[in-house]
């Protein structure tokens, strides 16, 4: 295998997230390829890899928790019956838990339903997109490091602009924190002028 193949194949498992498995190849090539803008390469690349390694563990201690949390905790559903209701009738409620606070689900249930979830979303707009999510953005102002809820005019124009380059917007949600000058009714009400029927 040519240096270059190499050096294919460490990204190729870094786009699988086998972050120790290119490092390892990356290491190798950064010592021994002969080819020195590969070597280079390699070397940057190899810079980054301990701190990919670091990122997935806590991914994977953040999973682990989460699943300890629904299987040994458990969910405070016990009244939102139609919610049990679809829990018994799966038989994913773990009635032999004698430590759970609230409704235990079974760990097999919850992996064999975490399985089933799609690794990739046909309508992903991927990663040049502008959206949110939960948590809104503050805004910065040019010459001030402060980070303040926008105004009324200020979400209006970020609206209008985002809605001017809706082709290259994927995503738009709850765009900004707003302050009082303008209400959540509002805030709706010019979304849906610039985005209707978001």
């Amino acid at each position: 295998m040519t240096a270059q193949e190499s050096f294919a194949s460490a990204m190729a498992l870094e786009k699988e997230y086998d972050f120790e498995g290119a490092k390892k190849i990356y290491a190798d090539l950064a010592e021994n390829a002969q080819d020195t803008v590969i070597q280079e390469k390699s070397r940057s690349r190899l810079e980054d890899m301990d701190d990919l390694i670091a990122e997935k563990a806590v991914y994977a201690r953040i999973d682990e928790n989460a699943r300890r949390v629904l299987s040994e905790i458990g969910l405070n559903i016990s009244d939102y019956q139609v919610l049990m209701d679809l829990l018994m009738e799966a038989d994913a409620i773990d009635f032999e838990s004698e430590s759970a606070v609230f409704i235990p689900i079974k760990r097999e249930y919850i992996d064999r339903c975490i399985e089933q979830c799609p690794r990739e979303w046909p309508g992903d707009p991927g990663l040049n997109t502008f959206g949110t999510g939960a948590t809104p953005p503050f805004l910065k102002r040019p010459g001030s490091d402060d980070l303040r809820q926008a105004d009324r005019s200020e979400f209006e124009e970020i609206a209008r602009a985002v809605g001017e380059h809706s082709d290259v917007v994927g995503i738009f949600s709850l765009p900004v924190a707003t302050d009082k000058s303008v209400s959540a009714f509002e805030v709706a009400q010019i979304m849906e002028k610039h985005f209707p029927g978001f």
